[in-house]
């Protein structure tokens, strides 16, 4: 094994070790979860696609209205995650029942919102 592949194995492991990443789609749990299916898929290894497994579920159970809307650390970045990792077969199931569960969650946020612009969950980058 050459210095690339065990720095890949170490950092890895970095990723798994450290879960208190957020929920995001771009460097959180539905990032990782993205990278851990696809290096699976690659290295055809299940102990990955087991802990994109498990990264899949924190993501379910933390969602809520609550949660930010943007791309980048909320729903909408989740919502993308999950609809790629349905078009790539990762996970099978009623992916339409799920984003409409996501529509109710984007509905209730923005009517809690009182129709108001809310920077806080807006990215500009």
């Amino acid at each position: 094994m050459n210095n690339i592949q065990q720095n890949i194995i170490y950092l890895n492991e970095k990723i798994i070790e450290f879960d208190n990443s957020p929920v995001g789609l771009f460097n959180g749990k539905m990032g990782y979860c993205i990278y851990f299916y696809e290096l699976s898929r690659l290295l055809n290894n299940k102990r990955y696609e087991k802990i994109a497994e498990n990264y899949l579920e924190k993501i379910l159970k933390l969602l809520n209205f609550r949660m930010p809307v943007d791309v980048e650390y909320g729903l909408m970045g989740i919502a993308i995650g999950m609809h790629y990792l349905s078009r790539k077969k990762f996970i099978d199931g009623n992916t339409n029942k799920f984003l409409e569960d996501f529509d109710i969650l984007l509905f209730k946020f923005f009517s809690f919102q009182n129709n108001r612009y809310n920077p806080a969950c807006a990215t500009t980058k």
